[in-house]
């Protein structure tokens, strides 16, 4: 296995730059990531409360004088718009073939393995996944058929217990968006 990297380096923030197809004449296509405005406020968020990059560097390549960010183009905005100097970044060798590039542009963003949604839901906080940019699956809503031979009342109640009142006020604002009649209660 060939090794890509030149350097893990302490880089400031203003020598850095996004992927915006500077390197296509290197065979680099522009970032193809992208993010919508609620996830890169969770994004933000979480940066200003941990600092991530410090476990997972920006990838960068140089180029005239400055870096271009290969994976971590959101964080870089994020980064900036948090008025943060410096990151940690890994310096990739300029020597690789463009198809290793583009690789890393994109497997750096791609999870091969997959989230265990019922572990996540039932022993992780919800609350917590939702500020980290986690959203759990939206669940078909399973049609049941009355059975009309039980003597049931017109009401059904669901009572749920959170940790956290975060957790209860996500899944209040989730619970009223699919239409169901929500109620909090404090015992």
């Amino acid at each position: 296995m060939k090794n890509i990297l030149k350097e893990n380096k302490l880089l400031l923030i203003k020598d850095l730059r996004a992927n915006k197809g500077q390197l296509v004449d290197r065979g680099i296509p522009t970032n193809p990531r992208k993010i919508t405005k609620e996830k890169y406020n969770l994004l933000l968020q979480s940066l200003d409360k941990s600092n991530l990059t410090q476990i997972r560097p920006l990838d960068v390549i140089e180029h005239e004088g400055k870096f271009i960010v290969l994976s971590g183009n959101q964080r870089l905005r994020a980064l900036k718009e948090l008025k943060i100097k410096e990151v940690p970044c890994n310096i990739l060798r300029d020597d690789l073939e463009p198809e290793t590039y583009r690789q890393i542009v994109l497997q750096a963003n791609t999870n091969y393995g997959e989230h265990d949604d019922d572990l996540l839901a039932n022993e992780w906080d919800v609350g917590e996944l939702h500020e980290w940019g986690y959203d759990l699956p939206d669940w078909e809503e399973e049609k049941i058929e009355e059975d009309k031979s039980d003597d049931l009342s017109d009401k059904l109640i669901l009572e749920i217990e959170c940790k956290t009142e975060k957790e209860l006020q996500f899944l209040y604002n989730e619970m009223e968006e699919r239409g169901y009649e929500c109620k909090i209660l404090t015992l």
